[in-house]
């Protein structure tokens, strides 16, 4: 029951496609502040045609977020990375535009 309740909570609180999971929401009262959990469920990633396996994963890097009630809300992941011609590169994620803080709609809201 909480792992359901969990996903459908998070699925209203973050902006994620199918590749990624909400895993945990942690509530902070003191600090007033949300913690929203996202791990990319796959073990390949499409870039160019091609299916390339994950390379590793970065650090837990956060982002803000839309505030819920009076809470300051964040998203935390840990992106995955691929080895390409290039080099080794993080995917994209859905919620923010790359090198950002801030989620896609925490910018359009300013």
């Amino acid at each position: 029951m909480e792992e359901r309740l969990i996903s459908d909570l998070g699925k209203l609180i973050v902006p994620v496609n199918s590749l990624w999971s909400v895993i945990d929401i942690e509530v902070d009262h003191l600090q007033e502040e949300i913690h929203v959990e996202i791990v990319f469920n796959q073990q390949f990633y499409k870039y160019k045609g091609k299916k390339l396996r994950l390379y590793d994963k970065r650090p837990a890097r956060q982002w803000r977020h839309l505030d819920l009630w009076q809470f300051k809300t964040y998203i935390v992941a840990r992106v995955p990375r691929i080895k390409t011609e290039l080099g080794i590169m993080s995917i994209p994620v859905p919620w923010a535009d790359e090198h950002e803080r801030m989620t896609i709609l925490l910018e359009k809201k300013f």
